[in-house]
């Protein structure tokens, strides 16, 4: 809480925040594929589950999983065929044609939902969702207990004590950037706790959202007025991006703390523009 927060030294409180964000971070990665091979970072979010494609230019799921990721060069679709292996990888042979493989959701939902596809925008369903299209989402339906996690890993109680935590890590960020100097030391903490504390975008809330999105404009603001070199703010492009992915997925319901979405979502907007001018500069 925040009586507790001042309470604490600085360096206690950087301690409490590194030692929550390693507990809600924690993954098994012990039965993880190669993750190289598969032109994906290493496992790092999910358990046994590789991280994004190493490049926007990849074809593939772009959420963690354990699916390859291939280049989209000299890959011709729509061919004949009667079985897979008479298709250029990564395609596969489908009603009689080459195609590129359905987008899956990370490990089969935890076999605990099933998979569907939604149009990235609108959110609506689609019956169809290739590697190639970056229009659509695989999307998990999970069972009751565990409606609210992203892939159906955890149940709600955990969910929601994961959320807490995550709220308390990000609210030691606020309070250490009202109690340090804003220099070449302090700076790149804050930012390195914002991006733990974001790690996994289900986990968060609209207080956290809103928190983050202000963080990084003070941030932003502090970084052009004390003379630290602005490559420091790099890192709090991956803390946006996970509140851009919250705001995309988050559950609609009627709580009176709830952002309006378009608020949300302009807010978003022009705290990456201003991070993206600050970095241009």
């Amino acid at each position: 809480s925040s009586s507790n927060r001042s309470e604490m030294s600085v360096d206690e409180l950087k301690q409490l925040s590194a030692l929550s964000s390693y507990l809600i971070n924690k993954v098994n990665c012990s039965a993880a594929p190669n993750c190289s091979a598969l032109n994906r970072y290493d496992c790092a979010k999910i358990t046994n589950t590789c991280g994004a494609c190493k490049s926007k230019g990849y074809l593939g799921d772009q959420f963690d999983s354990n699916s390859p990721c291939f280049l989209p060069i000299f890959i011709t679709t729509n061919s004949e065929c009667k079985h897979s292996s008479e298709c250029a990888a990564p395609l596969v042979c489908a009603n009689g044609t080459c195609m590129f493989p359905r987008k899956d959701c990370v490990n089969h939902c935890s076999d605990r939902g099933t998979c569907a596809y939604v149009d990235r925008d609108s959110g609506l369903s689609v019956s169809d969702c290739r590697i190639n299209d970056e229009g659509c989402l695989a999307k998990c339906s999970c069972e009751e207990d565990f409606i609210g996690s992203q892939w159906c890993e955890l149940k709600r109680k955990e969910q929601a004590m994961k959320r807490v935590m995550r709220t308390q890590v990000i609210g030691n960020a606020l309070h250490l950037m009202t109690q340090e100097y804003p220099d070449q030391f302090a700076i790149p903490g804050w930012i390195s706790t914002l991006v733990d504390a974001t790690q996994v975008s289900d986990e968060l809330t609209d207080s956290n959202m809103v928190g983050v999105l202000d963080a990084t404009d003070s941030i932003v603001d502090m970084v052009s007025k004390v003379g630290v070199p602005s490559s420091v703010l790099f890192g709090l492009f991956s803390a946006v991006d996970s509140v851009a992915s919250y705001l995309s997925q988050r559950p609609n319901d009627s709580r009176s703390d709830r952002v309006d979405s378009s608020v949300a979502l302009n807010q978003t907007l022009a705290t990456l523009s201003t991070l993206s001018n600050a970095l241009s500069q």
